[in-house]
């Protein structure tokens, strides 16, 4: 699941994930993503998502996420340095600008059988940013 607004990512990264063979659900906001999510039937493996969305912000889309399919892995990214980001142990983050390598094997990289699949601590906080 992709869930950002800035227009390059929403039409590069998809086409990647495809040709890498990963189904895409994309969203604009926090607030589509989690209305995608609801309905969509299959299993999610993967939130990648940006630090700053207007509403609801990428690490709060992570947490509602978590709260209702467990499993989801969780990529945030942001243009910020890493070291102001807050994170919760076991999500990733990403530093834009970042190569469709970088992605890809960061992608590759958190869904890898060694990656933990439930964050070791409770995914409990809101309105980080």
């Amino acid at each position: 699941m992709r869930i950002g607004a800035e227009p390059p990512l929403n039409f590069s990264l998809p086409s990647g994930h495809r040709r890498s063979g990963f189904h895409v659900l994309q969203a604009k906001n926090g607030k589509e993503g989690l209305n995608a999510a609801a309905i969509h039937e299959g299993p999610i493996h993967l939130l990648i998502a940006d630090m700053q969305m207007p509403g609801l912000d990428g690490p709060e889309l992570a947490v509602r996420l978590q709260a209702v399919r467990p499993g989801v892995r969780v990529i945030l990214m942001s243009g910020h340095d890493e070291s102001r980001v807050p994170l919760i142990d076991g999500w990733t983050f990403l530093n834009k600008p970042f190569s469709p390598t970088e992605f890809i094997n960061t992608v590759n990289k958190v869904l890898s059988p060694a990656a933990p699949l439930i964050p070791s601590q409770p995914a409990q906080f809101s309105n980080v940013m």
